[in-house]
């Protein structure tokens, strides 16, 4: 709900009871919405009426950027529930008396598009572009510590080059994206699933050009997955400008086509990574250099504000006043989060560099934001550096952490323990166990896969991951968290990227973007290490 103001009041000083007084924190308790979520009677904003509701299916451009050339709507204007064929500027909504009738229009209205610099735009030059830029291009510096070049001409040092590339992925939430809106009496109402509530009603309000608390947010009362896809204000803007023009109340929802189609994305990487190990097989630099499209960064929060006509420039002081220091640094901070630039790893000489990248598929916010892909490509690459090394992944890590980082070190040691790491030994033809680490969000965690290759085939057979959080207040809840980022993330390795093709997105639902059915997820074993404070949002 929109905030004028800010109200204190005194508090009394409470004493907190020692853990071993604790009876709920630390257990397992079920969720209150597990009977609602099973039997269907949870409300989410697709299920949301009110009278006089219209509803909206809109088409945008499938290149991203191009504007509306021309619009027929002959073939559905007039027919029952049809109350209007509206061009958007950047795409075509259809209104109707119910949603089916809306959708069904929308596929009959003829739509020409203006041509666009990205129509001929395909992945392959997407990845050739971030290519070129790391290879002759300066980046934007994060961290510069010691003498990463000093190291590499060492004497006895081995030197580690790797390229790695990350493509765009999408959040497919189930829940289909929606918003419902109503422009009435100087203000305006909404009734959305979002998580980021406070961009909502300050975008809201540059658009209709009134003050924030002209904007009201009914929160919805379920969301059906975000992942931080539900912070954008796609639909919410489309919902807010068809209610405006029809003056009534109407609600956008977003096929799962739609979305995959114009949606905002995890960003496509690529990343240069130099390392060096020396004679006494240590960890002795790194540098790594990261072309990225940049999420925090004014010009790309909140952007497509640009495309329902607001003056970006009037947005600026609201960015960079908004709280948040990532609006104010130099680089984007998630292109570089738990690389050399934050990471626990005790490696006295690292460089980080990172390029901006610009294109016509926009990013946003991803499940754990940029530790998703670095993490991957920090992981993979310090597995290279042990081998290097010639020494055991699991001891090559906690060495480089135990100094600073006891929690860290414990949370390896539990995960050795859990899956009876076999060291670099063979553990079988076609077998064999891959780790990951990091810290963040507040918490430390570790995981190990054990796979199988067989014919070319790669099947998983096990994976284990332990998590320091802090104090654990829910068990259940911890370990579904954790087991549904282990699928999403085997997904994402396995099965899952966003490709482009004549400025398209190729795919267009599951079947083109598959996940793990439950015949695929290995079995997965997990325990918590405690301590406090702590979190486990992005692990």
């Amino acid at each position: 709900v929109a905030v004028t103001g800010v109200q204190t009041c005194a508090l009394p000083i409470f004493t907190l009871r020692p853990p071993s007084q604790w009876k709920i924190i630390g257990t397992s308790v079920p969720r209150l919405d597990i009977e609602l979520k099973c039997t269907g009677r949870a409300k989410y904003n697709v299920d949301f009426r009110m009278p006089g509701l219209l509803h909206a299916a809109v088409k945008r451009s499938p290149v991203r950027g191009s504007k509306v050339k021309s619009v027929d709507g002959s073939a559905v204007i007039g027919k029952p529930g049809i109350k209007s064929v509206e061009n958007l500027g950047y795409g075509v909504a259809v209104v109707s008396t119910d949603p089916w009738t809306a959708r069904n229009a929308l596929k009959q209205v003829k739509v020409t598009w203006e041509a666009n610099e990205y129509d001929n735009l395909t992945s392959d030059i997407i990845a050739k572009n971030y290519s070129d830029a790391l290879a002759n291009t300066p980046g934007k510096v994060a961290t510069n510590e010691g003498d990463v070049e000093a190291a590499a001409k060492a004497p006895g040092a081995k030197v580690i080059e790797t390229e790695y590339i990350v493509p765009f992925l999408h959040h497919m939430c189930m829940e289909p994206m929606g918003s419902t809106a109503f422009v009435h009496d100087g203000i305006c109402e909404m009734w959305a699933p979002t998580n980021g509530a406070s961009n909502l009603v300050n975008g809201i309000a540059f658009l209709l050009n009134v003050p924030p608390e002209k904007v009201v947010v009914h929160r919805s009362e379920f969301i059906g997955g975000s992942f931080g896809r539900r912070d954008r204000l796609d639909q919410d803007l489309e919902a807010v400008q068809l209610s405006q023009k029809l003056g009534a109340p109407v609600q956008v929802i977003q096929s799962r086509e739609d979305d995959l189609a114009s949606a905002y994305y995890r960003p496509f990487q690529k990343t240069k990574m130099r390392a060096v190990v020396d004679k006494d097989g240590n960890l002795a630099a790194w540098s790594h250099k990261v072309a990225s499209q940049a999420i925090a960064h004014s010009g790309h929060d909140l952007s497509e504000l640009a495309w329902a006509g607001v003056d970006m420039a009037k947005m600026e002081p609201y960015l960079k006043a908004g709280g948040s220091p990532f609006y104010t640094m130099p680089f984007d901070f998630f292109s570089v989060s738990n690389t050399p630039f934050g990471w626990p790893y005790a490696v006295p000489n690292v460089h980080v560099e990172v390029l901006e990248m610009e294109g016509p598929l926009k990013p946003t916010y991803w499940r754990s934001v940029g530790t998703s892909g670095n993490i991957f490509q920090i992981e993979s690459m310090m597995d290279e550096m042990a081998i290097a090394a010639n020494a055991d992944p699991m001891a090559f890590r906690r060495k480089l952490i135990a100094e600073k980082h006891p929690r860290g070190v414990k949370v390896l040691d539990e995960l050795a323990a859990m899956c009876g790491w076999p060291g670099i030994q063979k553990v079988g033809t076609g077998t064999g166990w891959g780790l990951g680490f990091m810290n963040g969000f507040g918490g430390y965690g570790a995981i190990a896969v054990q796979v199988q290759v067989q014919n070319k085939k790669v099947t998983i057979k096990r994976v284990c991951g332990v998590a320091d959080q802090g104090v654990t207040v829910n068990k259940d809840q911890t370990e579904a968290q954790w087991q549904g980022g282990i699928v999403d993330g085997l997904a994402t390795a396995c099965l899952q990227q966003v490709t482009v093709s004549k400025g398209a997105v190729v795919q267009s639902n599951w079947g083109a973007y598959p996940t793990f059915t439950l015949r695929n997820v290995p079995p997965i074993e997990f325990k918590t290490v405690e301590s406090g404070p702590g979190g486990m949002g992005g692990l």
